[in-house]
């Protein structure tokens, strides 16, 4: 293993080395013809990678950066839109409506709202540290930045993937104000705006809005008259910039939604009874379909939600010197999470949630002193302390699935389940850059502690007075308890636990603590071929902190897993030539992945395979990435982007998704299509002195990949190509704006997500159906 992880670093810096010799030959041509740089050269983005301003062609770390004018065209709202325009990045739909997404191969697959991602997500710096928090945030952006590869140094725990940065645009020193509105289909309709500028002369504010709302684009299966999925979504973020002294800058950031959205219904595609099958089922599955719009839910719980968001966060920046500045960053989070979600894609109760309801209340600060103006030391040291608790409590009705009409388990209907969760974190850092002429060497270092403790319960809402046949699982688990360790213990009344606990088999709470410590670090180089030329090398680890499932089960379930890490070889060269038209960015990665965290199965003794939390001891990624940006013409843009992934695991005996113990060296990694591919074109033409023409489209693949591991044949997520196109007028120098768009307009069917449970069958989730519209929108 160490040899091959020297020979694929070698090709790697080998492969970087001859592009590099053999662009930049092109670019000292273009350099010492003494041109001007043209004015169609590709933009010069400035990103926050290192939390400092610069430009991304001078940072040695692989980024995706997503301008304003895109997000606005390409209609970018959520992560799911995000994922479509970096190929690198994928996005699963669960059945709890809880976003996974995956960078590089990186990702980790949970619906519990208490799960910290592999890839971390900000706003301005300041965390949203659970998937869910994470929404309805893309609105009045200046960019999004992904960052790829572990970030664990500047970021924090649970960046093994990478960060992702949402820059929210921000208040300016003159008035301004804009705004657009969206009608498409399914009679969506969707506005935002902003106002910005000074309030006094040291007071600068922006505010903004933005809201969706529209009808259900999904179609019940069995009743051709009902629809699902209506967006109805409104948020809203007020921005103040105060500046008391000329050393002294305040930041405020406000911001709130509130999502309203029906939850996404799967489609049942597969029947797997976990016991023999009884008449209440087999005969009402529908068939499956290839349609995205085409799916089913229960008619007494339809699926519904009502959560909201509420941020607060304050940065203020000192110069306590003409070079060194301290940095002070508070967030405090309030989510409320309240929804009924569709558990199985059926009209029957197979497994139907009645309620899935939490809240997060999250509080970070980090202070930071940092020397960023030194051209030849920039430095960078600080400390950072986060808190969580986290809420989560749901209801799920299986009255008509095989185990409910089991004869050893007849009557059985349901059960509830919640976990209380607390995690704290603390984290010391430090980041240097040397700079020697055309090389800069880096070093950065984060130590972690984190402290997660957990309160899992199973429960039955019902009295146990009443219950009889009516509830007779709390009953039948006390017995259970009782007979195995002799004991007396009542039937637990409602919504007292009746787990059987692992090490006593006694009913009660499974309440366990979890503390762990890591060190991540980097080193790196980069050498300035020439000032359009870049080449680096950069070698981290990093880590994820490890943490307990939210699920229904019996003892062994609840155990969690432990912190998994990421040791990267990464090598790249970004660069630029024919005054800068032409933009190449390569880069080649390995990652060496120590006990990776996966959403698997465990055997119950009762229930057979269950779902559970387990660690992969060794698995490995390798990657390629290309991104290639061209202005060959006055407004003509072309941008094309290719990643390659070999993600494997190398040792890991385990249980399969039908409850088989099995081996799986050598299986891939779930959720890691072999190719991702982009591109995109852009034109615009004048039409006359004040108006410009525009037209635009981008193409996205994925090849297929598979959502468990073992690869079984009925978990494949296929390979799909989507297409979207935009064409529209921009009038008195890009005041006023007339867009026709279309996403996804072959209307391709695809899915996101193949997910089993532990009652009976195999659902699938399906992208998005082909949707249009037109925007109007103004700036002044």
């Amino acid at each position: 293993m160490a040899l091959s992880k020297k020979v694929y670093a070698s090709l790697a810096c080998a492969s970087v080395i001859a592009c590099t010799w053999m662009m930049t030959c092109e670019a000292a041509f273009a350099q010492t013809s003494g041109a001007a740089v043209s004015p169609d050269a590709n933009p010069d983005i400035i990103v926050t990678a290192n939390k400092r301003e610069e430009s991304i062609n001078r940072v040695g770390l692989t980024i995706k950066a997503i301008g304003a004018e895109d997000l606005n065209r390409r209609q970018i709202r959520d992560l799911q839109d995000v994922a479509q325009a970096v190929p690198s990045l994928s996005f699963s739909q669960t059945e709890q409506s809880t976003p996974v997404y995956t960078l590089r191969g990186i990702g980790f697959y949970d619906t519990s709202l208490a799960s910290y991602p592999t890839v971390s997500v900000y706003v301005d710096q300041a965390p949203l540290p659970f998937p869910t928090l994470t929404a309805l945030t893309a609105f009045d952006l200046e960019r999004i930045e992904v960052l790829k590869g572990p970030q664990g140094i500047l970021f924090g725990n649970n960046a093994t993937g990478g960060a992702i940065n949402y820059i929210a645009a921000k208040p300016t020193s003159e008035f301004s104000a804009g705004g657009s509105l969206s009608y498409g289909r399914f009679s969506t309709v969707a506005a935002n705006g902003f106002a910005s500028g000074p309030l006094s002369s040291n007071l600068l504010a922006r505010a903004s809005f933005n809201l969706t709302k529209g009808s259900g684009y999904q179609i019940s299966a069995t009743r051709s008259k009902d629809r699902n999925g209506a967006p109805d979504t409104l948020a809203g973020r007020v921005l103040l910039t105060w500046t008391p002294t000329e050393r002294l800058k305040v930041d405020i950031n406000l911001n709130g939604w509130r999502d309203r959205t029906e939850p996404m219904a799967g489609q049942y595609v597969v029947f797997m009874p976990t016991f023999a099958p009884t008449p209440v089922n087999g005969p009402f599955i529908p068939n499956a379909t290839s349609s995205n719009r085409v799916a089913d839910w229960s008619q007494d719980f339809p699926p519904s939600a009502d959560n909201r968001l509420y941020q607060a966060v304050a940065r203020a920046d000192y110069d306590l010197t003409d070079e060194i500045a301290l940095t002070s960053l508070t967030s405090y989070i309030d989510y409320k999470h309240d929804q009924v979600p569709e558990g199985d894609g059926l009209p029957q109760h197979r497994i139907d949630f009645d309620y899935n309801r939490g809240y997060v209340k999250s509080f970070s600060q980090e202070v930071r002193i940092a020397d960023n103006v030194n051209p030849v030391f920039r430095w960078l040291i600080g400390a950072n302390y986060s808190h969580d608790r986290v809420y989560e409590d749901n209801f799920v009705d299986f009255r008509d699935a095989t185990t409910g009409n089991n004869p050893a388990f007849i009557g059985w209907k349901g059960n509830g389940f919640y976990a209380r969760q607390r995690m704290s974190n603390y984290a010391v850092f430090a980041n240097g850059e040397y700079s020697l002429g055309s090389i800069t060497l880096k070093a950065g270092a984060r130590y972690t502690e984190a402290r997660r403790r957990t309160y899992n319960c199973v429960y039955s809402p019902y009295d146990p007075a009443l219950s009889g046949l009516n509830d007779p699982e709390p009953v039948f688990f006390t017995d259970l308890s009782n007979l195995l360790t002799g004991a007396n213990q009542p039937v637990p009344g409602p919504r007292e636990c009746y787990n059987i606990l692992p090490d006593t088999l006694l009913l009660g709470p499974y309440i366990k603590s979890l503390n762990q410590n890591n060190l991540s670090w980097r080193f790196g180089i980069d050498w300035r071929v020439t000032d359009q030329t870049l080449l680096y090398f950069n070698l981290a680890k990093g880590y994820k902190a490890g943490g307990f499932p939210t699920l229904s089960g019996t003892g062994t379930a609840f155990a969690p897993v432990t912190q998994e890490s990421v040791l990267s070889y990464e090598g790249g060269i970004k660069t630029q030539s024919f005054d800068r038209r032409l933009s190449i960015n390569l880069a080649g990665f390995y990652f060496d992945y120590t006990n990776k965290q996966l959403r698997s199965k465990t055997v119950d003794p009762i229930f057979g395979a269950i779902d559970a939390l387990v660690n992969i001891p060794k698995s490995s990624i390798k990657g390629i990435e290309l991104e290639v940006q061209a202005r060959p013409l006055a407004g003509l843009t072309l941008g094309g982007a290719l990643t390659y992934l070999d993600a494997t695991i190398d040792r890991f005996t385990g249980v399969a998704v039908n409850g088989v113990s099995a081996t799986f060296d050598g299986s891939p990694i779930p959720y890691t299509p072999k190719w991702q591919i982009g591109s995109s074109v852009n034109y615009t033409i004048p039409i006359s002195e004040t108006a410009k023409l525009f037209v635009g489209g981008q193409l996205t693949h994925r090849s297929a990949t598979n959502s468990v591991i073992g690869s079984p044949k009925q978990y494949t997520i296929p390979s799909y190509t989507l297409v979207d196109l935009q064409a529209g007028v921009e009038l008195e120098d890009g005041r006023y704006t007339i867009m026709a768009w279309g996403k996804n307009v072959t209307d391709e069917f695809y899915l996101t997500n193949v997910v089993s449970s532990v009652n009976d069958g195999i659902g699938r989730y399906t992208g998005r159906p082909a949707t249009y519209g037109v925007t109007i929108s103004f700036h002044y």
